[in-house]
């Protein structure tokens, strides 16, 4: 869009040889609003929850205590926030799927068309940026998708935390350079080629698929619309990558971009994990997107963590049956997701976008869905969030909610604070929370 419109500061009146600078207008606050930094959603979930006492804050407010698993974020303790008491019904699988939207299906139910509607909020925050950025969201794991059931329940609804509006799973992606490429694929001229050859593709196909909404069953309808969403999906991609959005966040300084020489995954588990939270860091700071997730496990993940000292199965440590050796193993992979998300939060903390970090114009959900992986339960599951969202979270505090608070709430409340006022969360009975809000 043109910003012919827009008053510089410096503009002056001049007549007969004299000039006179103009009184401080509104439409010049304009200009440099363009160059504020924008607020930023990302959210990190670990599965398979913790040992109930490991995820240790003692005392409340800004004088609380950071213990066990949670005890790396000391490092900046006066930028995280821990909420106790926050429920989430129970189960891996949907725990997991539910983590960003707030929704545990019940059982009985027909699990799927509940998921259909239940949006996460990564996505809703997306769709609010979609036209400021180049990729509305970066959705990233480092596990491979799993198939099969547990439980009579598709073991697939655990392979993701992101839901669009049309009800489609975003699966995430695990390979660094591909995730580098839909971030960054549409400065390579070469791209911009392919992407062309394929948005043409899309308008010769396209009228054909629309007619078919006439043709099909009630059945069948909400299985297009998806299909439909995927093409519009594409579509958008195609059309930023052809014609790249005006920029209206300048970074103060420009991080130097390197492509991951290697298409294929570090055999290096933690330097696959830190490689995509360096391009994570990466889009964010250029502000080629607003949002991300990042997985560090599918759900049930049976990762095994013997690279680390005293480690093992990740779902077999989590069913530790009251063995203290187990629990030792447990506890020491669960410190291991908190030093991870710790790296991501420094590198952020250090990126300068004048006064405030990038850290501070962010909100970061850290978390799991389950309390405890031994029985499954879902109450007083591990979160918290770090970041001031731009100011709007008062941080480094210890919030004890009222016992049996919808964890939806938490999500409702931070939607809140990227300025999408939602009086609940995909009808799930959340209120925002007040100490939070």
């Amino acid at each position: 869009m043109s910003k012919n419109w827009l008053i510089n500061r410096r503009t002056l009146l001049k007549a007969s040889g004299v000039s006179m600078a103009l009184p401080f207008l509104d439409v010049m606050g304009l200009e440099k609003a363009q160059n504020k930094a924008p607020k930023r959603f990302v959210s990190m979930y670990f599965p398979n929850g913790v040992y109930p006492t490991a995820w240790e804050a003692s005392g409340s407010g800004k004088g609380y205590e950071l213990k066990q698993v949670l005890e790396p974020f000391n490092a900046i303790k006066d930028k995280v926030t821990t909420i106790k008491n926050l429920d989430h019904g129970g189960g891996h699988i949907f725990n997991t799927s539910g983590f960003l939207s707030g929704v545990v299906p019940e059982k009985g139910t027909n699990a799927s068309k509940v998921l259909s509607k239940a949006v996460s909020i990564d996505q809703i925050i997306a769709k609010r940026n979609a036209q400021q950025t180049y990729l509305p969201s970066l959705n990233l794991g480092v596990h491979p998708p799993v198939q099969g059931k547990f439980g009579g329940v598709p073991r697939s609804h655990g392979n993701s935390i992101s839901w669009t509006h049309s009800g489609n799973k975003i699966e995430p992606e695990i390979y660094p350079q591909a995730a580098f490429d839909s971030l960054f694929g549409h400065r390579n001229p070469e791209m911009r080629k392919m992407s062309s050859r394929r948005q043409r593709i899309i308008d010769s196909v396209w009228p054909q698929a629309k007619t078919m909404r006439k043709q099909v069953s009630k059945s069948d309808e909400h299985k297009l619309e998806q299909y439909f969403d995927s093409v519009r999906d594409i579509e958008a991609k195609l059309e930023k990558a052809m014609n790249p959005p005006a920029k209206t966040w300048t970074p103060l300084v420009n991080p130097k971009i390197s492509r991951p020489a290697s298409p294929e995954i570090p055999a290096n588990h933690e330097e696959h994990v830190k490689l995509m939270m360096d391009i994570i860091l990466l889009g964010l700071w250029t502000d080629t997107t607003r949002v991300s997730t990042l997985m560090l496990g599918v759900s049930i993940s049976k990762f095994d963590y013997g690279f680390l000292p005293n480690a093992g199965e990740h779902h077999a440590m989590s069913h530790h049956r009251n063995d203290a050796k187990k629990i030792e193993r447990y506890n020491n992979i669960s410190k291991w997701f908190s030093q991870m998300a710790l790296y991501l939060m420094q590198r952020m903390d250090a990126v300068d976008e004048g006064g405030r970090s990038l850290l501070d114009n962010s909100a970061i959900l850290f978390g799991s869905g389950l309390k405890d992986g031994n029985t499954h339960d879902g109450e007083d599951i591990p979160v918290l969030v770090a970041g001031g969202a731009g100011g709007s979270i008062k941080s480094g505090r210890h919030i004890v909610c009222k016992e049996g608070t919808r964890y939806s709430n938490l999500l409702l409340t931070l939607l809140n604070k990227f300025d999408v006022n939602y009086k609940d969360l995909n009808e799930t009975g959340s209120k925002l929370i007040k100490e939070l809000a």
